[in-house]
């Protein structure tokens, strides 16, 4: 057996499909099965304690038990293809979305998983550049008043907007409390997740004329371009810190954007 044929029957072997015979593996007071399962063990166990860190609130929701036999699965089927495990989270949803019994139970489940990827996601990034030259917030009061229709606010790029059913940002956070007493999650949620400066993003939930402008400046539309009724929002989008810098249109730009 070649080394690359080898390297695939025990890969096969560790994911519990291939037997463990195929593997060269000695046998003596052991069988090939009762050695290949300490691998089995191990490989299992150390890739849960990867998905328990990324979804601590989807293992507090559905407990430990149910939340090891959602890994298990996962890991069976879904094994990581490289030796970097930090990303390794990022599929866990579409294994659970797949299990029938535990989404029916808990619907809001993989919502609440989306958030907790976002946020480690975050978590292991450093901030992006946005790619055009900004001026910066301050510089506003520079702009004379006459040109303040023209001005283009642009929004950092680790900004994610998650639209949910569920109340998913309010159970984060009461979960997080300790207190989900008076939490009613069949309260629909736009949910901003963000990472401003160092530290944790930002989870806030958003109300929709504030939707509405965070979606308008993502396609960098002037501010004489954007309904009046949803400027109103600009103040909490300065105070959650997610606008990058802005640019100045020229009137031939911006009637060119109509």
């Amino acid at each position: 057996m070649s080394l690359n044929q080898l390297q695939s029957q025990f890969a096969l072997a560790l994911r519990y499909q291939g037997p463990a015979d195929n593997c060269n593996i000695n046998s003596d007071h052991f069988s090939a099965d009762e050695r290949m399962q300490i691998y089995r063990n191990n490989f299992v166990i150390s890739l849960s304690e990867v998905l328990e860190a990324c979804y601590p609130i989807t293992m507090k929701l559905v407990g430990e038990e149910c939340f090891q036999a959602m890994a298990r699965q996962h890991i069976t089927e879904q094994p990581p293809e490289s030796g970097n495990v930090m990303t390794y989270g990022e599929g866990f949803i579409e294994t659970v979305s797949q299990l029938d019994n535990i989404v029916s139970v808990v619907p809001y489940l993989t919502d609440v998983m989306a958030l907790e990827w976002l946020v480690d996601d975050l978590n292991r990034s450093s901030e992006s550049a946005i790619g055009v030259s900004l001026e910066p917030l301050i510089n506003m009061e520079r702009v004379a008043d006459v040109l303040h229709g023209n001005l283009v606010f642009h929004v950092k790029p680790q900004v994610h907007i998650i639209e949910s059913e569920y109340a998913i940002a309010s159970l984060f956070h009461a979960i997080h409390q300790g207190n989900i007493d008076n939490l009613n999650i069949h309260q629909p949620e736009i949910v901003l997740v963000a990472k401003t400066t160092p530290g944790s993003p930002v989870i806030y939930t958003l109300f929709a004329t504030e939707y509405e402008l965070l979606r308008e400046l993502q396609l960098q539309k002037p501010l004489k371009l954007i309904e009046s009724s949803l400027l109103t929002g600009l103040a909490k989008l300065f105070e959650l810190e997610i606008l990058a810098g802005f640019t100045l249109l020229h009137e031939d730009d911006v009637r060119s954007s109509v």
